[in-house]
Order: structure tokens, then sequence, then C-alpha cells
């Protein structure tokens, strides 16, 4: 299950890198939209943080 997973994984970030290639972000503000803010605060700079929390 978890070689599935990141099997999945390796192969969703191959197909963003393709899509980021034509300036398609759709996939990826979807994914992220999921996401808790919790979770999702992790993918800035720390002295950001505070302005989300």
């Amino acid at each position: 299950m978890e070689r599935e997973k990141h099997e999945l994984v390796d192969a969703v970030i191959e197909q963003l890198k393709k899509d980021f290639e034509q300036d398609d972000y759709t996939v990826l503000e979807e994914l992220l939209y999921h996401l808790p803010n919790e979770r999702l605060i992790f993918g800035l700079p720390e002295e950001d943080w505070v302005k989300f929390k």
C-alpha cells in the first residue's frame, strides 16, 4: 500500500510538472484547497506563518 501511494504521488508530481510548463496550476490549486490551513501554512516561510494563524 505504501509503495502504491509513493508511485501515485510521483505520478501526480510528474503531471504537475507538465501542467506548470503550460502555466496550468488548476490541479495544484484543487489539491491545496483540500488541505487544512494548519498544514498548508507550513509551505510558507516561518516568518509568514503569523499572518495566517
